[in-house]
């Protein structure tokens, strides 16, 4: 019969083999923070400070380092180091972690372009950016998509009642959620008596808010461990599950009524009519193109790209309205072309290279997605003479490299025209080569074109009709760099004076 000694005993052995076990684990990985078992990294990391916390930790263990959260993350901190594990090796890199939170908002296992690997995530990855490129220069779909929303941004502006204090928070989340529908869907809510849409998109910014949340991250990471965690995880997000299951059926009805509407011998006007065609090419070969496939990747679409676009614009005219003089010279630029009353298009792009610059450099200097997306080994990789071990997470640091890579020097400064070449006064590649806002190699943003458009065209025609100024108190401060999540920009208050053209 055990006694109370025996049992302390044991459990004393027991945890102690428990530890060996741990640490002979850790030391697996690049050195970094020592972690506790159970806990990793979690009592240590500063998660309102992620950004300055990894920078701490990368001065004292170098630019490769592991942190636990409490399941083991190595950090990639520099340029050459990103581009060796995600572009060079991106074969052994191109793994996605189908880990909670993120699967929670995954329509079904392993499907679409965010959440999934394999054959199947190759193949919908191949079959998106060709089908994003078709609507770009075969039917000019989504620059139509994107000017109609510039037009009813500025519209929106003009009507407004107080431009001297006009808070743009609703009508730029209008500008990316309609551009954004209409290039899946080929259609448009209108600005009132859009209740499903905006439903969508309540509970979408809920679902973001929930998921990014650093508390839920770390117990979601225990849950194959310790599967009680789940009821913990919806003790601390309420209604998520429920609110993530009318974004399912919001997008599985607008799927539906594209379908519905599809003529399969017509020129495609939308991303979900160009997946249709595929089934209908595919549908008697083994393949991954899928209804349940194309409402999984038009879901990742939406919520990838909205939660970026709608910071990236409020962080943008934060810049622009901080810095007057940027304003002047991109307006000194526009005002050469000819025909002054018209508005800006893509086929300004090549006369408009001081305005090119200007946007990359706020996507330099905003760092809105601050770390590449999580990727994983799908074998034991080298990287930086440490042998990484199969099934391992990778993050690169795309915020300290736009801030401390010697290429950008004077990084924590706005230069607007640090991507012209001083010889030819055109945009300077190899510069370019080094931004990576939207990641690098097999798992960048299928939506980056789509986006810089959104950019180009917005701010310069706004920056056209438009002086943007600040509202007293709010600098650029207000940009916050949390743990797992995207930059957030608290300023959406701003003055538009009118020009006169």
């Amino acid at each position: 019969m055990f006694t109370l000694n025996d049992t302390i005993c044991l459990s004393f052995i027991i945890w102690i083999i428990y530890c060996y076990k741990y640490y002979k684990k850790v030391r697996k990985y690049p050195i970094g923070p020592r972690p506790l078992p159970f806990l990793g990294n979690c009592h240590q990391i500063d998660f309102v400070n992620f950004q300055e916390w990894i920078e701490e930790q990368s001065r004292v263990f170098g630019p490769i380092f592991t942190i636990f959260t409490p399941t083991p993350t190595i950090i990639l901190m520099n340029h050459d180091l990103v581009k060796e594990a995600f572009l060079e090796k991106q074969s052994e890199t191109c793994g996605r972690p189908l880990r909670n939170p993120e699967v929670l908002i995954s329509m079904s296992p392993n499907s679409g372009v965010t959440s999934s690997n394999g054959e199947g995530w190759l193949e919908q990855r191949k079959g998106s950016l060709y089908f994003i490129r078709q609507l770009i220069l075969k039917t000019n779909k989504i620059e139509k998509s994107i000017t109609l929303s510039v037009e009813e941004f500025l519209k929106n502006i003009e009507q407004s009642k107080n431009k001297s204090n006009l808070d743009i928070t609703y009508i730029t989340r209008l500008f990316v959620s309609n551009t954004l529908h209409d290039v899946l869907f080929n259609y448009r809510y209108p600005p009132i008596n859009n209740k499903p849409f905006k439903n969508f998109i309540n509970n979408l910014e809920m679902a973001n808010q929930k998921l990014e949340n650093y508390k839920t991250y770390i117990a979601a990471q225990l849950i194959p461990f310790y599967p009680y965690l789940y009821h913990v995880i919806f003790a601390l997000t309420g209604q998520l599950v429920f609110k993530v299951n009318q974004m399912f059926r919001f997008i599985k009805d607008e799927v539906s009524k594209s379908k519905v509407l599809f003529n399969e011998d017509g020129k495609s006007k939308s991303f979900c009519e160009e997946y249709f065609k595929r089934i209908e090419i595919m549908k008697y070969q083994n393949s991954s193109y899928t209804l349940d496939n194309l409402e999984s990747t038009a879901l990742n679409i939406f919520t990838s790209g909205y939660g970026i676009s709608n910071e990236l614009i409020k962080g943008c005219l934060c810049l622009l309205a901080e810095n007057q003089h940027i304003q002047r010279e991109m307006r000194r630029e526009i005002n050469k072309l000819e025909g002054k009353d018209s508005m800006i298009s893509i086929t300004n792009r090549p006369n408009l290279q001081y305005c090119n610059s200007v946007i990359y450099e706020l996507l330099r200097y905003l760092n809105v997605q601050p770390f590449t997306y999580p990727h994983m080994t799908s074998k034991e990789v080298t990287l930086h003479g440490h042998i990484i071990p199969a099934g391992t997470v990778l993050i690169g640091n795309l915020y300290n490299i736009h801030r401390n890579d010697k290429s950008f020097l004077h990084g924590d400064i706005l230069i607007p025209d640090r991507f012209l070449s001083p010889d030819t006064g055109k945009l300077n590649k190899q510069l370019l080569e080094k931004l990576m806002p939207f990641g690098v190699g097999a798992r960048k943003c299928i939506g980056e074109e789509i986006i810089i458009m959104e950019l180009f065209l917005l701010l310069t025609n706004i920056v056209k009709y438009y002086n943007i100024k600040k509202i007293d108190n709010f600098g650029i401060d207000t940009i916050h760099y949390h743990f797992n999540s995207t930059a957030k920009i608290q300023t959406s208050k701003f003055v538009f004076e009118n020009i006169v053209i």
